[in-house]
């Protein structure tokens, strides 16, 4: 049998760096991240750049001149802080229960550790990156965080349109690190970014089929204990928040029968007919400025957006309008 000579230096791979972490290009690396899966989130808040060109006639000596920057930084500002709050009721127990006291007590301890996550967030510009890893603390595979994550883009959607704010985006999971704090790198991250830019088009959230891929693996697994049960039946809850969009790609169903059933047990679901009225309201209206602007081209994705949200209204209790 082959044995490796004891004097020889251990090869440096990428499981195995060199230090625990290194100066690179003026940047420290945490060569003690771990590479592996993650659900990644890349919303994009649309029409900030447009904003951009009035930024010449600000005077900082004259307050009535900086509207252009207030449209500018309001949204981005509102839109992280909605997230961190959402994100951090979540990981303080005010988020969705899991009803963990239904668990027997030996199992209660198990079950809170899955539902444990450490949530990453990096923001350049107008576009926020959500991340976190499909595992648990303990190592155990865990669809807590995309179900957070998914819920977190239904009242993205929701409230961005109603605010007449909208966004874009995209849920992917694949592999990525945190190479340093707020500092994620990985194929996920670049998924998200191509799926934004290239595929979601209009304001929605495009779910990628990896994303699709890890829910139906944990929801195909035979359940060995309670625990991996109850992931089994929050991976049937993320899959009630996605849908088929009619260009085939699957998307953040953001007014659809899984939001409906989390808000009635949540949320206040007045005060969300209302927000989901106000966002169809704006809808219409942008669809009809760009057709009387001309711009067939932003004019349909505003259509495309109308479309989606007349086939839910039905849920909410609200009579689409001509």
């Amino acid at each position: 049998m082959y044995e490796q000579d004891q004097s020889e230096e251990p090869v440096n791979d990428a499981t195995t760096p060199p230090n625990s972490s290194e100066e690179i290009g003026g940047h420290t690396i945490n060569w003690d991240a771990v590479v592996g899966h993650h659900v990644v989130c890349l919303i994009d808040v649309l029409g900030i750049q447009d904003q951009f060109c009035n930024w010449v006639q600000v005077d900082m000596e004259r307050p009535e001149t900086l509207s252009p920057v207030v449209n500018s930084v309001f949204p981005v500002c509102h839109f992280q802080n909605m997230f961190n709050q959402f994100f951090q009721d979540c990981q303080q127990g005010r988020g969705p229960a899991f009803r963990e006291s239904e668990l027997p007590e030996h199992e209660i301890a198990a079950f809170l550790q899955c539902t444990e996550y450490m949530l990453g967030t990096q923001w350049f510009s107008d576009t926020f990156v959500f991340y976190a890893p499909t595992s648990s603390s303990g190592g155990d595979l865990s669809t807590v965080p995309v179900f957070y994550f998914l819920i977190a883009c239904c009242l993205a959607m929701l409230d961005s349109l109603a605010s007449g704010h909208p966004v874009r985006g995209a849920l992917c999971v694949g592999e990525g690190v945190e190479l340093s704090k707020h500092n994620f790198f990985g194929p996920a991250f670049a998924q998200a970014y191509h799926i934004e830019s290239e595929c979601a088009g209009y304001p929605r959230v495009v779910v990628s089929p990896e994303t699709l891929a890890f829910v139906k693996d944990v929801q195909h697994r035979v359940p060995t204990d309670t625990t991996t049960l109850r992931m089994k039946g929050i991976a049937g809850l993320c899959d009630k928040l996605v849908t088929q969009d009619t260009d085939g790609h699957a998307i953040v169903d953001y007014m659809g029968e899984g939001i409906s059933e989390y808000v009635t047990e949540n949320a206040d679901r007045e005060q969300l007919v209302a927000i989901i009225k106000a966002g169809y309201e704006f809808a219409q209206h942008e669809s009809r400025r760009f057709r009387d602007k001309g711009n067939a081209l932003l004019a349909g994705r505003y259509q495309l957006l109308c479309g989606y949200m007349e086939s839910r209204l039905p849920l909410w209790g609200i009579v689409a309008s001509d």
